[in-house]
């Protein structure tokens, strides 16, 4: 069967307005463990760190599913390495207040899944994102964010580096993925998308 529309999340994540260089983390938030690529969070600390981007700071929100010894290899890994750019949260109550006054979304999944309940709900808050994977439904490359078909520390490093330098990129990108949410993931434009598939589905 041919598919003719994809039904998303609805989301009412609204944006806040904030001072540029009051925008300050990078935030990741999920399971804590490999498959979602958390160990590569640090990886772009790291690279981060050597770029001399000082002034962003990742903060990764989220509990251990599997392995309480994978959290405690990530906490080491940054102590060994003096990483002081990077800082486990643990659970949060409120995604969306600190969603709201991020800079960046990063999603660094082993899966080539670039979209998910973050990566819209981001969008809908005017955050551009930092994903790996190669659909553009969500994510478009250069418009809201950056796609990185295999994760790169050092490439993301410097997409990075590119928003922290260019204040007006940010903004493009934060004006692009408004648009796209007010387009795509909003409870009217969903509502018209079931009604196109039902009148598809009765006239078939």
């Amino acid at each position: 069967m041919e598919n003719t529309s994809i039904l998303w999340n609805i989301s009412s994540a609204k944006p806040k307005e904030l001072a540029f260089d009051q925008r300050q983390s990078i935030v990741y938030f999920g399971n804590i463990d490999s498959v979602k690529g958390v160990d590569r969070l640090f990886d772009l600390a790291e690279a981060l760190r050597d770029l001399d981007v000082n002034n962003i700071k990742i903060e990764v929100y989220g509990a251990a599913r599997n392995s309480a010894e994978f959290v405690a290899s990530l906490e080491g890994r940054a102590k060994s390495l003096g990483l002081k750019n990077i800082q486990l949260m643990g659970h949060t109550a409120n995604p969306e207040e600190i969603l709201a006054t991020a800079f960046l979304l990063c999603r660094p999944s082993r899966w080539n899944d670039p979209w998910g309940r973050d990566v819209i709900e981001a969008t809908c808050a005017g955050i551009p994102c930092l994903v790996t994977g190669e659909y553009e439904g969500v994510i478009e490359h250069g418009k809201n964010g950056y796609l990185m078909p295999e994760f790169d520390a050092a490439g993301g490093a410097q997409y990075v580096k590119s928003l922290v330098d260019d204040p007006s990129l940010w903004q493009g990108m934060r004006e692009f993925a408004l648009a796209k949410a007010d387009r795509t993931f909003r409870g009217e434009s969903q509502a018209k998308k079931v009604g196109e598939i039902v009148e598809h589905l009765v006239a078939g």
